[in-house]
């Protein structure tokens, strides 16, 4: 997956440190932010690519997810799909 790949960059944790959210549509274009600018678009990228291919294998094998929680590098990272798109929240686990 792409996230385990993201996990060498040890320079992820420390940009974020603060929460923020974000909603994606279908194709996972972003429709509306509150993330801090020091976040790096690649790794919203990797995110978004990977939670909207949970949700899409999910359904294509006849399980439906409506709540994908991963705990990753000092992230928690919680994403509910919305009618293909999805919302998701990034919170640093120090707060």
């Amino acid at each position: 997956m792409g996230l385990t790949k993201a996990k060498k960059d040890q320079s992820i944790k420390l940009i974020i440190t603060k929460p923020g959210s974000f909603t994606v549509d279908a194709k996972g274009n972003i429709l509306s932010s509150t993330l801090p600018l020091s976040i790096p678009n690649k790794f919203i990228e990797i995110i978004i690519h990977n939670v909207l291919e949970t949700f899409s294998t999910s359904r294509a094998n006849g399980l439906i997810f409506e709540e994908v929680i991963i705990q990753f590098i000092g992230l928690k990272i919680v994403a509910r799909e919305m009618r293909g798109g999805a919302l998701i929240h990034l919170t640093p686990l120090n707060l």
